[in-house]
Order: C-alpha cells, then structure tokens, then sequence
C-alpha cells in the first residue's frame, strides 16, 4: 500500500455508515481515501467532511435505470396506466438530439 496514489474503499454501505470508518481511514493513511457508494453510505457533502476525495457509484446509475424500467412495466401491466412517460420525458430529450440526423 506505500505505493498507492489512492486507497479504495469498497463497497460503502454498512462500514461507511459508522463514519469512524472512513474518518480513521482518512486520519492512518496518508493518501487520498475514495468510497464506492452502496445504499446506506452517507451523503457526499458529509463523506467530504469526514475527508473522502472522491465518490464513485460503480455500476448504481445502470441499476437505477433497470429500476426505472421495471417500475414502468409493472405500472403499464398492473394499472394500464402511462405515468411513467412523464419521467421518460427527461431521458428523451437528453437522446434524441443524438438520433436528429445533424
């Protein structure tokens, strides 16, 4: 580890939530410490505080999206409803510019 430009931290969920984790981290080692976020880990702005440089969520914004989907589709077969093309809106405009032919 006397090596390391960084130290890694992984996953941040339970361990991280007990901030003694990373603040004695951040206090024994004399290199940048970075989270990788899990549910549960604290907010950015107090992972900050407690000295972690930097946050990484992995592979979380894919599992967001996957949960998003899955919300849609059983919204669609168990009500019939479409409330969930109110939210699609935002991720649409974001990608058809890239399919405009410009």
């Amino acid at each position: 580890a006397r090596e390391a430009t960084t130290v890694w931290v992984l996953p941040c969920g339970y361990a991280c939530a007990l901030e003694a984790v990373p603040r004695r981290l951040v206090s024994d080692v004399d290199r940048p410490v970075n989270i990788v976020a899990r549910p549960g880990c604290p907010t950015v702005l107090e992972l900050a505080e407690l000295g972690v440089r930097r946050v990484s969520v992995g592979a979380w914004f894919a599992f967001a999206a996957l949960g998003a989907l899955v919300e849609a589709a059983t919204e669609l077969r168990d009500q019939g409803t479409f409330g969930y093309l109110d939210r699609a809106s935002i991720g649409a405009r974001t990608a058809l510019p890239a399919f405009d032919g410009d």
